[in-house]
């Protein structure tokens, strides 16, 4: 009885061994194909990248050649990336049939700091490189604060830097260059006019008033005087 009772607890292992095996087989497989080089990036799109950043971009990409898809750090490569100038944002997404994605964003140049330099609408600056210049500058009064890394509006730069984000975007074919004066007071020159917007209150509501005033009269700009905004519920024209 006692050795039938032994045959029968080796009967009920076999099972056991064959799903061990099966389990190691499968793991062996799944290994082998997360090494493999066949789902390495055959073919990386890259979107929205300058002609300026493409050599960067290229180098840093080659880091990742020939490696299997599943075996690639996105967040290192990510980050490589965004140490070339004026590059915001970067995601990058492959998957295991040899495609892969890289996704640029730039920092919008809103206004010049130097012919090379531009400045973004939080008064970063950055090389302009391949990228179309815009047309308004920063005046060379405010250089000394060309170097500030600010999300604050209590940059001089950055107050700047929005009101020339917003000029741009309402009156994108204006050429003209804002300062600050040693009262913070902010000054737009155009041509011959002096737009006197005070400080970054009511934004929306002087540029609007600027618009139609320039629009009213295309010949605004060349006439000279000045337009005084600091109340815009009670703008000041002066000829």
């Amino acid at each position: 009885m006692a050795s039938k009772k032994r045959a029968k607890r080796k009967v009920d292992h076999g099972p056991t061994w064959r799903v061990l095996s099966l389990g190691a087989l499968v793991l062996s497989l799944a290994a082998g194909f997360v090494a493999s080089p066949l789902t390495a990036p055959t073919k990386v799109r890259v979107t929205g990248a300058a002609k300026h950043q493409q050599a960067e971009i290229r180098k840093q990409l080659q880091s990742i050649e020939l490696k299997p898809s599943l075996m690639i750090d996105a967040g290192a490569l990510e980050a490589a990336v965004l140490r070339a100038p004026g590059i915001k944002s970067a995601a990058f997404r492959s998957n295991v049939f040899g495609r892969a994605r890289l996704a640029i964003h730039n920092r919008e140049p809103v206004a010049l700091v130097d012919e090379k330099t531009a400045v973004d609408e939080a008064g970063r600056p950055f090389p302009i490189g391949s990228r179309k210049s815009p047309n308004l500058q920063i005046s060379a009064n405010v250089k000394d604060f060309n170097t500030i890394i600010s999300i604050s509006d209590a940059s001089p730069l950055n107050r700047l830097c929005r009101v020339a984000k917003k000029i741009k975007k309402s009156l994108p074919k204006v050429v003209g260059t804002l300062e600050i004066d040693d009262r913070e007071r902010i000054r737009l020159h155009i041509e011959d006019l002096v737009v006197e917007f005070g400080d970054t209150s009511d934004l929306d509501a002087k540029v609007d008033i600027l618009v139609r005033a320039l629009k009213e009269n295309p010949q605004r700009a060349q006439q000279g005087g000045s337009i005084n905004l600091v109340d815009p519920e009670d703008p000041v024209q002066i000829r």
